[in-house]
């Protein structure tokens, strides 16, 4: 038991120093730090852990922030898998986990899919959130978005328009 706590502190620490490098720039070193963090998790705490998912997630924005998309998503992808067995399909960890899907399929240009992906965060915010939360907001304004991009103005600005009553309640104007 004591070594393990002991590896998952350290786990902890590469990512805490991940988080850090991250904000410094250096992409490289994040995923280097965030590779050995997953390594010990995996190992301390089995590969179908959430904290391992978290990890896994913690890598695709790293590589999505460098336009490596394709990786972004298949870490998206993993992370899903397992925080769905592990959370089920209404938890607030996995409609994070589709909306960013959706910003990285948006950015690959698939918009069918990118608004499959924040219709689901959606669904599930809106539901453990309620309707006025900043969460919700941001996948609405996904879904904005890629109503824009798809030429359905008219739509996009009624979405708009929801994020910005949202946005003003909760954060003020």
């Amino acid at each position: 038991g004591r070594v393990g706590s002991e590896h998952v502190e350290v786990a902890t620490t590469y990512i805490n120093m991940g988080v850090v490098l991250g904000k410094l720039g250096d992409y490289k070193k994040t995923l280097e730090y965030y590779t050995m963090a997953l390594k010990i998790r995996v190992n301390t705490l089995a590969h179908d852990h959430v904290d391992v998912a978290r990890t896994v997630e913690n890598m695709g924005l790293v590589l999505r922030s460098q336009g490596q998309f394709a990786e972004a998503l298949e870490k998206h992808q993993k992370s899903l898998e397992i925080k769905l067995k592990a959370l089920g399909h209404d938890h607030v960890d996995v409609a994070k986990t589709y909306n960013n899907m959706g910003i990285v399929h948006e950015s690959l240009g698939d918009y069918s899919k990118a608004l499959e992906c924040y219709q689901k965060a959606l669904e599930i915010r809106l539901k453990a959130l309620g309707h006025d939360h900043v969460h919700v907001a941001s996948s609405k304004l996904g879904i904005a978005n890629i109503l824009k991009s798809q030429g359905k103005f008219t739509e996009a600005l009624e979405e708009y328009h929801k994020v910005l009553e949202i946005q003003v309640k909760a954060l003020g104007h």
